[in-house]
Order: structure tokens, then C-alpha cells, then sequence
């Protein structure tokens, strides 16, 4: 049996060492699948303008993840001695438990080009629930309460509006013709993204329930701080959280905690140059950031580690700016 460990001998001897992992999946697993439903009504109130709203819900179910089968119950003592099988280390289970939803409401206008205009812009509000991300994406932190790692899901950013446009610039007339050659054929466009930012929970130090697992800490209030007090010095309030009691898991809900949202301008500027037929010279010019906005990353989020609620990185990059000459024969 497992529990016994592995017979020794030649090649076996590795099998036989008490720290030798395995992995261990079910002959009879079930095959994942997933549910969609989505209704739309659209509307359209001048030609070349629709505007579109819409739900869209997805369901999956018995989806693969990973969890610990061989960890002990938070305790104290040696962990290999404690664990269910101590002659065999720790290993990975497949578990087809990893279900998940997702709602959202999807709202969309459209405007075809109408005096040198065209646009499309989209808002969607969402939420996404699950274990961990993807087949196989994770290992549950708790093999003996999987619910422990049911919530929001990492990528679930709960708002986001895009919108995009492209705008031909109208040729001046009446002008000489020298100044018309530069004035003429200019087109702009841009892209304006607008998100929520990411959930996070806060973990701690050490090895709290000493089991070769990991924990989040205790919450004890509401540690979200309002929208002026929020700082890259002091995202949320670090004193709303404690070390779990030895051997016990941290009451905190996943994914309680959210990063600051992405707000970005990018935009391009060019200008074609008809030489003969057939051919013709593309100028373009692109920024991305174009107000060189600072967008802020996820804060440190280890209880007792160093940074403790400090934002020390970027989500994207400072503006960049771009020039390209594109000759089409």
C-alpha cells in the first residue's frame, strides 16, 4: 500500500526515500464542460449609429485543478511524520472541482464615419468567480477546505471601457497649393482604456500552520481605504490584518483587496503622400501613454514582509513615443 511506501531496491531506492513525490489523478475523471447564455438588443437610431446592449454569462464545470495530497492538518510537530502517507512525500492531485461563472453586462455604440468620424466605444461590467485560474492554473491552499479558494477570480477587473476612434482631417481649401500638399490627407487616432484594477489577498510570514501550505492572514476590519487616502506609500489599511493563530488558516476571503485601476491615452497621427499611381508615402506617429500618466501596480501584500502594503511597481510603462516612414509601391 502507499502508506507503506515504496519497495526498495535498484531504481526503487529513489522510489523508497520518504521525501519522493508522486502524482495522483482519478482513472474515472469527468469531462469538463462549459455552459454560455447571452441575450443582446440592439438599436440603431440613424444609419451608420448602433448602439448595443447585452448580457453575457458563462458557466464551467468540472474543470482540473491542483491540490496537496499528502499535507498533514495544521499541527504541531514534524510535517513529514504528520502527513496521511509519512512514507511518501508531498504530491500533486488532480481535482475535476475547479467550476467557475461569469457575468457580465456589455454595453457597445458604434458610429460608422460621419463627417470624418468613426468610433467605437464598449463598457462592460462583470464579475468572475472560481477556484484558480485555468486547467491546472494553481494549487489550492487548503487540501482540506477547497472552499477556502473560492472567490473573485485574479483577472476579474469588475469595470473596463474602451473606446477607439479615427478622425480624417477635413483639406483646407482656398489655400496655396504648397501649403494645401501639407495640409492635406492627415488622419488622427486613439485608444482610451479605462479598467479597475486586479483583487489580491494578503498573505503572511513563516510557517504558520506548519503543514508545508500556505495562509492568509487574519482580517480584522474593513482594510480598504477610501479613494483620497489611497497612496503608493499606503495602499490599504495595514493595520486591518493579523498573523493567524499557530496552526490555524486566516479568515480572510480571497481576494479582498484590489490594485489601482489603468487609465491610458494612446494615440497616432500620420499622413499619406500620394507620388504616382500606385505608390505612395506613409508618415506615422504613435504614442503610447500619451500624458505619461503613472500607472501603478500591485502593492506588497505579505503581512510581516518588507514594503507591507507599499507599491513599488508599474502596471505599464512611462509614454513612448514612435515615428515610422512607410513607402508602398
Amino acid at each position: 500500500m502507499v502508506r507503506n511506501g515504496f519497495p526498495t531496491g535498484g531504481l526503487f531506492n529513489v522510489l523508497a526515500t520518504r521525501t519522493f513525490g508522486s502524482y495522483y489523478q482519478p482513472l474515472d475523471r469527468k469531462d469538463p464542460y462549459s455552459q454560455k447564455y447571452s441575450v443582446n438588443l440592439q438599436v440603431s437610431p440613424r444609419s451608420g449609429t448602433a448602439l448595443e446592449v447585452g448580457f453575457t454569462g458563462q458557466r464551467a464545470l468540472a474543470f482540473g485543478t491542483l491540490s496537496q495530497a499528502n499535507n498533514p492538518m495544521p499541527g504541531p510537530g514534524a510535517v513529514q511524520d504528520r502527513r496521511p502517507f509519512p512514507n511518501v512525500g508531498a504530491f500533486l492531485a488532480y481535482l475535476p472541482i475547479n467550476d467557475s461563472n461569469y457575468n457580465g453586462l456589455e454595453i457597445t455604440f458604434r458610429q460608422q464615419e460621419f463627417h470624418g468620424l468613426a468610433l467605437q466605444s464598449a463598457f462592460t461590467f462583470s464579475k468572475s468567480l472560481g477556484y484558480t485560474a485555468g486547467t491546472d492554473g494553481g494549487v489550492l491552499t487548503d487540501p482540506y477546505n477547497f472552499r477556502y479558494d473560492y472567490g473573485l477570480q485574479n483577472y476579474d477587473f469588475r469595470k473596463r471601457w474602451v473606446s477607439s476612434w479615427i478622425y480624417r482631417i477635413p483639406s483646407p481649401q482656398g489655400l496655396p497649393g504648397v501649403v494645401r500638399h501639407v495640409l492635406n490627407n492627415w488622419q488622427t487616432s486613439g485608444l482610451v482604456t479605462l479598467q479597475g484594477g486586479f483583487p489580491f489577498s494578503v498573505g503572511v510570514t513563516g510557517n504558520v500552520i506548519n503543514n508545508g501550505g500556505s495562509t492568509r492572514a487574519d482580517v480584522l476590519r474593513d482594510p480598504n481605504l477610501p479613494g483620497d487616502q489611497q497612496t503608493r506609500e499606503r495602499w490599504f489599511d495595514t493595520g486591518a490584518f493579523g498573523v493567524p493563530a499557530n496552526f490555524a488558516q486566516g479568515n480572510q476571503g480571497k481576494n479582498l483587496l484590489r490594485t489601482p485601476g489603468l487609465a491610458q491615452v494612446d494615440f497616432a497621427v500620420q499622413k499619406s503622400v500620394p507620388i504616382t499611381e500606385g505608390k505612395k508615402l506613409t508618415f506615422r506617429m504613435e504614442a503610447a501613454n500619451l500624458f505619461n500618466r503613472v500607472q501603478l501596480g500591485a502593492p506588497s501584500a505579505t503581512l510581516g514582509g518588507t514594503n507591507f502594503g507599499v507599491i513599488r511597481s508599474l502596471q505599464a510603462g512611462p509614454r513612448n513615443i514612435q515615428m515610422a516612414l512607410r513607402f508602398d509601391f
